[in-house]
């Protein structure tokens, strides 16, 4: 059973106990395990092509190369389009990452992984899978908002007019799931905290 059918079937209290909110912050503890070579290093200071830097991301679980996925996921996110099997493999292992690590990925690698799924128009089921603390919603909204901007922010010729336009609305739409999304966890989390009275 998938985690969203699970999500769906269970209620908000089962909700809370089987999957504990996560902190995607980096003030969060984690031992670094000093990776080599550093992701960031091949990314911006070497030949090597994003496909090939992300079979050696891929390769790092248990633990998982935390700064190597904060520089990655960013670099994919400048990129004007992944193809649409890499953009899924990329989306996996991120899933992967958030279910499987104790700790998880970072508030940028979060950021940067929301506005990837904004950027290529798809966002509603993978959403579904996050789990984010009610604090941290409104900061979470606002880093993507700029992320997308600054992904959108290049120029282009009079042949890319068109498509540039369509991609936009494609993101805006796919934005706007984002925010409904983050509406939809807000109001079932202060739900749950009024049901048992955890507001002061």
């Amino acid at each position: 059973m998938s985690t969203l059918a699970r999500w769906q079937q269970n209620s908000m209290m089962t909700t809370i106990v089987a999957m504990p909110q996560r902190s995607f912050s980096t003030d969060v503890p984690k031992k670094e395990h000093g990776f080599r070579p550093q992701i960031h290093r091949l990314l911006y200071s070497s030949n090597t092509t994003l496909e090939e830097v992300f079979t050696m991301l891929a390769s790092r679980v248990a633990p998982y190369d935390s700064k190597g996925s904060d520089a990655f996921f960013y670099k994919c996110l400048q990129h004007d389009s992944l193809s649409p099997s890499f953009f899924h493999d990329v989306v996996s292992y991120f899933d992967r990452f958030l279910h499987d690590d104790l700790v998880g990925p970072s508030d940028g690698a979060m950021a940067s992984v929301v506005a990837l799924l904004i950027k290529h128009g798809t966002c509603r089921e993978p959403l579904e899978k996050l789990t984010v603390r009610p604090a941290e919603l409104a900061h979470l909204l606002e880093v993507v908002r700029a992320m997308c901007v600054a992904a959108s922010s290049s120029r282009h010729t009079s042949k890319q007019q068109h498509h540039a336009a369509a991609e936009a609305n494609k993101k805006l739409t796919a934005l706007a799931d984002f925010e409904a999304w983050l509406s939809r966890r807000h109001a079932q989390v202060l739900s749950f905290y009024l049901k048992f009275g955890l507001l002061c």
